[in-house]
């Protein structure tokens, strides 16, 4: 495979980060990299205690909102002056999968999603 000679990273835009594209990419055994499309849906994987009730555990903890994020689930990966960037573990529904993501705030500019996507 010529891309895994040059790197094992994918790096690509907004557009390209759809289910189809991302099965492709990691069925291929590379790293996907992108920002999210602005109607992605994610949510918080629960890490809690198991509930002690029947039935299955308690896979989520609600929706990911980029505006007001739940920084139980979020650590601080990068701290400067201008930027600052969050880290988590979500479950993205579209691509049925869990991955990493980043959430870069600048002083000036505002929030975007940045996603990284690893095979299991």
């Amino acid at each position: 495979m010529y891309f895994k000679e040059l790197s094992s990273y994918l790096v690509a835009d907004a557009y390209s980060s759809k289910p189809r594209v991302v099965k492709t990419i990691l069925d291929l055994g590379l790293h996907f990299i992108s920002r999210l499309r602005d109607d992605i849906s994610l949510t918080y994987i629960y890490r809690g205690q198991p509930m002690g009730k029947h039935g299955a555990p308690k896979k989520y903890d609600g929706k990911v909102d980029p505006k007001s994020r739940d920084m139980n689930h979020f650590s601080k990966a990068v701290a400067c002056n201008k930027l600052t960037i969050y880290s988590a573990r979500v479950y993205c529904v579209a691509f049925e999968t869990t991955v990493n993501l980043a959430i870069a705030t600048f002083k000036k500019t505002g929030k975007k999603l940045q996603e990284s996507y690893t095979s299991q």
